[in-house]
C-alpha cells in the first residue's frame, strides 16, 4: 500500500510539473521539438495578456545610434535561436524592415543558457521601458519578441530606455552573444555593401570581378574606421580607379587634414591590376615633407603619361603653395608594373604637358613677370633626367650633361681620350650602344619612318657626327668607326645612310632604350667638371643603380664648349 501511494504521488508531481506552476509563461527550457529541433515550450497558467511566442526565435537583439556614417552607426540585429545559433541580420538603410540575413554564429551552452535564464519573455512583453525624459543623448537598445510564425511581434525598448528590468535583460543578451563571429560577419557585409553601392552608383566595377575583389580586399578596413567618398575612374577607358579615404566627419584630429590617403587601382594589360596607396604627411610636419598638403587642396587626380614613355602615370593635386599661390602636384611614375614616387615633380608649378615636344611646362609668377620653365623626362625611367632642384650642376646645362651620358654607360673605367682611340678599336655592337645614347643638339628626330617596326628614329649629318667624335671624344679615326657601321639590317640599328649622308640611330620595340644614366653630383676643379652618373637598367626589379661612374670633362674650344677627359 505504501509503495502504491508513492507511485501515485510521483505521477501527480509529474502532471503538476507539466501543467501547473513549474515556471513562467512562455519560458523556454531544453527539450525535444521546435523549428530548431532541440527545445520545447511549457505553457503553465496561460497569461491572457501575452500571446503565444515563437518556439524557434527566442529573442532578438538590436542597438545602434550616435553620430557618423552608416558604417559607424549601423549595428546588426541578432536573433537567438532555439538551436543555439545566433542569426545575424543587417540593413543597408538602417531600418529593421530592410534587414538582410548575412549568416549565423554558433553559441556555447553557457551563452545560450545564460540568455534563457536571464530573459523573462512574459515580463518583457508587458514592460514599457521607453525613455521618460524629453532630452537625452545616446543610442537605441531593443529586444524583439517573435510570434509563432517567427515574425516580429513586439519591439521592446528603443531610444535610451530607462526600465531597470529591461536593461538587465538587454545586458544579459548582449554579454552572451558570440561577438567575434558576429563582428566578422558584419565586417564582410559592410565591405560588400560599399563595393556594391559604388558599382551600382557609377558602374565602375561592373563586369570585372577581379577588380571588384581587389578593391574590396584593399579598402574594407577603411569602411568602418573612415569615410570613403568620391570614388570612381579617372579615365574614360576605365583603366584607373580611385578610392579616397578621409576621416569621419566627427573624428578629424584637431589641426589635421581630413584627407588621409588615396587608393588607386590600374588595370594593366601586361601586369594585371596594379594597386597603389598614397599617404600624406601630418599638417604639423615640415612643409617640405613629401606630398605636403597646401592651401585649398581638392586632391584632383589625373591619369596621364607625363614622361612620354607610352605608359600613363598618376598625378595628385597638393593644393596651392608659395608666394604666388601656385598649384603643386605629386607624381607616381609607371615602371614595369609598379608606380614609383617622383619627388622632383613637386618643384613644378601649374604643370601642363607639351606633347609635341615631350616636355612638362612649369609656369609661375615672379614679381610682375610670368616665368615658364621646361622639364624633360628620360624616355623610359622614373624621374627627371635632369633636375635643377636636386643637383647643383655648377653652371652646366641639360644639353652639356646629356652629351656625356653614353660615356657613363658604355665606356670602361680607366678610359682616357689621350690615346685618341675611344671607339675605333671597339666592335660594332659596342659602337652602336655608345652612339645610340649620344646626346647632341645636332641630332634631329625623324618623323617619316615605319612605326610598325621602329619606335624611334633619330639622325645626325655625317659631318656633324664626325666633328662630334673628333672634337668632343678625341676620336682620331672617325672614318674607321664609320667603316664598322653597316647598312640597316634590323628593325633597330645604328647605321650610315649614303642617300642623305646621315648616321641614323633607330630603336625597335625590343632593343635599345633599356639603360639610363642620371647625374647625381657635379664637382668643379678649375676648368674641369667631374660628373657622377648613376646607371640604371630597365631589367632591374627595383629603381636603384647597378653601377656608379665618374665622367671628367673640361672646357674646350669647340661648338659644344666641352670635351671628354676620362671615365672612372
Amino acid at each position: 500500500m505504501k509503495k502504491t501511494r508513492i507511485i501515485i504521488l510521483s505521477a501527480l508531481f509529474t502532471v503538476l510539473m507539466l501543467f501547473g506552476g513549474c515556471g513562467k509563461n512562455n519560458s523556454i527550457v531544453p527539450g525535444g521539438f521546435g523549428k530548431g529541433g532541440n527545445t520545447f515550450s511549457i505553457l503553465p497558467e496561460k497569461n491572457p495578456e501575452v500571446p503565444d511566442l515563437s518556439q524557434s526565435f527566442i529573442v532578438g537583439y538590436a542597438g545602434g545610434g550616435g553620430y557618423g556614417t552608416w558604417y559607424e552607426t549601423t549595428d546588426p540585429t541578432v536573433i537567438v535561436k532555439s538551436d543555439k545559433t545566433a542569426w545575424v541580420y543587417m540593413s543597408r538603410t538602417g531600418r529593421p524592415e530592410n534587414d538582410e540575413f548575412i549568416g549565423f554564429a554558433n553559441m556555447t551552452d553557457e551563452q545560450y543558457n545564460n540568455i534563457i535564464n536571464g530573459v523573462d519573455r512574459d515580463k518583457l512583453y508587458t514592460l514599457d521601458p521607453k525613455n521618460q525624459h524629453e532630452v537625452m543623448d545616446g543610442g537605441s537598445s531593443t529586444l524583439i519578441l517573435y510570434d509563432t510564425n517567427d515574425e516580429p511581434l513586439k519591439y521592446c525598448g528603443g531610444y535610451c530606455p530607462s526600465n531597470k528590468d529591461f536593461l538587465e535583460m538587454y545586458k544579459t543578451v548582449g554579454d552572451n552573444l558570440p561577438w567575434d563571429e558576429i563582428s566578422e560577419l558584419t565586417r564582410k557585409f559592410k565591405s560588400k555593401v560599399f563595393v556594391e553601392e559604388a558599382a551600382s552608383g557609377i558602374s565602375w566595377v561592373a563586369g570585372n570581378d577581379e577588380l571588384f575583389d581587389v578593391i574590396k580586399d584593399t579598402v574594407e578596413a577603411d569602411c568602418f574606421d573612415n569615410t570613403l567618398s568620391g570614388y570612381g575612374f579617372l579615365d574614360d577607358e576605365k583603366k584607373c580607379a580611385r578610392v579616397p579615404v578621409e576621416y569621419n566627419r566627427y573624428s578629424v584630429p584637431e589641426g589635421e587634414n581630413a584627407h588621409i590617403r588615396d587608393y588607386f587601382f590600374v588595370i594593366d594589360d601586361e601586369y594585371g591590376i596594379i594597386s597603389l596607396e598614397v599617404t600624406y604627411p601630418s599638417a604639423k610636419d615640415d612643409p617640405e615633407s613629401d606630398r605636403y598638403i597646401g592651401d585649398d587642396c581638392d586632391f584632383e587626380a589625373k591619369y596621364e603619361d607625363i614622361n612620354f614613355d607610352g605608359h600613363k602615370d598618376i598625378t595628385i593635386s597638393l593644393g596651392k603653395k608659395g608666394a604666388g599661390n601656385d598649384t603643386v602636384c605629386c607624381a607616381y611614375i609607371w615602371y614595369y608594373g609598379k608606380f614609383y614616387y617622383a619627388k622632383s615633380f613637386e618643384k613644378i608649378y601649374n604643370y601642363r604637358l607639351d606633347t609635341k615636344n615631350e616636355a612638362v611646362i612649369s609656369t609661375y609668377t615672379s614679381g610682375k613677370d610670368t616665368v615658364e620653365e621646361r622639364f624633360v623626362f628620360d624616355d623610359f625611367y622614373l624621374d627627371w633626367m635632369f633636375d635643377y632642384s636636386t643637383v647643383d650642376t655648377k653652371g652646366l646645362t641639360h644639353d652639356d650633361i646629356q652629351l656625356f651620358i653614353s660615356s657613363a654607360l658604355y665606356l670602361n673605367r680607366g678610359s682616357k681620350t689621350e690615346d685618341g682611340d675611344m671607339l675605333s678599336s671597339k666592335d660594332y655592337f659596342d659602337i652602336c650602344d655608345f652612339l645610340y645614347y649620344i646626346g647632341s643638339r645636332d641630332v634631329e628626330v625623324v618623323t617619316d619612318y615605319d612605326t610598325s617596326t621602329v619606335s624611334e628614329s633619330r639622325r645626325i649629318k655625317y659631318s656633324d657626327w664626325e666633328y662630334l667624335l673628333k672634337e668632343v671624344f678625341n676620336e682620331q679615326n672617325p672614318q674607321k668607326v664609320k667603316e664598322k657601321l653597316r647598312d640597316k639590317l634590323y628593325e633597330m640599328d645604328v647605321y650610315y645612310n649614303p642617300n642623305d649622308d646621315c648616321v641614323y640611330m633607330e630603336a625597335g620595340f625590343i632593343g635599345y632604350g633599356y639603360e639610363h644614366a642620371f647625374v647625381s653630383n657635379v664637382e668643379k676643379e678649375g676648368d674641369r667638371y667631374i660628373l657622377t652618373f648613376d646607371n640604371y637598367s630597365d631589367f632591374s626589379e627595383e629603381p636603384k643603380p647597378y653601377e656608379v661612374k665618374k665622367v671628367t670633362i673640361e672646357k674646350a674650344d669647340n661648338k659644344y664648349g666641352y670635351r671628354l677627359v676620362s671615365v672612372d
